[in-house]
């Protein structure tokens, strides 16, 4: 297992021990998202042999869709519960895993994006063949959360051989701008209606503390 922090998306070092005993997991809630989305590295939707919009993929043992949950991390030496949004990939390897050389994460507010210096504190990564990407909300961030009206939106962006030649791509010419798209896609999640109201409910008692 490699523990890492990023700072705005990208490595900048191993996260020494003793931040980790910090601040510790007190509480670790499963989020239902609303539905899942798959789009190429250009935007678009992916889609499947048919042509149908794919909003999640499964190949084999591979699968574009993410586990998500709601940590809560006590740090022992301020008092302070700071909220995470944690999003596990399972399995992963050299050829499917998230794209870590490049911000991997954003948060879309109502169709608005937030630059993820006013949406992203820090991030904590760990893998071994599943990929735990822990992503700290900054106060704004939680704030814009709280006052949304539609939806919230979580996007992860994955490098991904597999789906290289999977879907639309499955006779897309090697290295061909279609086969890169495919290859690079953004995978993510919405919350909406009830399961929106979900993460806003559990974020509420934080904001003070965060």
């Amino acid at each position: 297992m490699r523990p890492f922090t990023y700072a705005l998306g990208c490595l900048i070092l191993l996260q020494p021990v003793a931040a980790r005993q910090i601040q510790a997991i007190a509480q670790t809630t499963p989020l239902t998202p609303s539905r899942y989305f798959l789009l190429k590295a250009d935007g678009q939707d992916f889609k499947d042999t048919t042509g149908k919009i794919a909003g999640a993929l499964t190949i084999g043992s591979y699968t574009t869709k993410f586990s998500i949950a709601m940590l809560i991390r006590k740090n022992a030496e301020t008092k302070t519960s700071r909220p995470a949004l944690e999003a596990i990939l399972s399995p992963v390897d050299t050829g499917h895993h998230l794209s870590l050389d490049r911000p991997v994460a954003s948060l879309e507010i109502d169709s608005q994006p937030l630059p993820i210096i006013t949406a992203f504190d820090s991030f904590n990564y760990r893998q071994n063949n599943t990929e735990h990407l822990d992503i700290t909300l900054t106060k704004v961030g939680i704030k814009r959360i709280l006052a949304a009206k539609e939806q919230v939106v979580l996007k992860f962006r994955l490098h991904s051989k597999v789906l290289a030649k999977s879907g639309e791509c499955t006779r897309a010419v090697l290295g061909s701008s279609k086969q890169l798209s495919c290859a690079n896609p953004y995978t993510g999640a919405v919350f909406s209606g009830s399961e929106l109201k979900t993460l806003q409910t559990l974020l509420q008692p934080l904001l003070g503390s965060a």
